[in-house]
């Protein structure tokens, strides 16, 4: 599995409890996280468009 990061709102649309679920980490769901199975990854385009979901959301989120 692969932890991405997104909006909320995108991240509760994506989730389908098969292959797409909320990132839980020590008990707590981590809210705009989501944990990724690696059957949803079988071709070389799945990957690359969760890759471009994560980075775009890191992208547009103020700087530090």
């Amino acid at each position: 599995m692969t932890a991405v990061a997104h909006d909320e709102e995108q991240a509760g649309a994506l989730i389908d409890d098969v292959h797409v679920k909320p990132m839980v980490m020590r008990g707590c769901e981590l809210d705009g996280w989501l944990r990724v199975a690696v059957d949803a990854l079988g071709t070389d385009d799945q990957p690359r468009s969760w890759v471009e979901r994560g980075t775009g959301f890191g992208e547009s989120l103020p700087a530090r």
